[in-house]
């Protein structure tokens, strides 16, 4: 019973985090500009001027 709960816990909170990757998918195109978005601090994201 207590497993029960749990597995469907988790395939909830999966099933979320897949629908949240989708959208930031569809709505970018690129996964890196979300990425950079979120983490403009690190090496990928960085902008170097010319």
């Amino acid at each position: 019973m207590r497993e029960d709960k749990l597995t469907g816990l988790i395939k909830a909170k999966v099933a979320e985090a897949t629908a949240d990757v989708s959208r930031k998918l569809e709505e970018n195109k690129d996964p890196l500009q979300s990425f950079c978005q979120e983490n403009p601090e690190t090496d990928e994201c960085r902008i170097y001027e010319a």
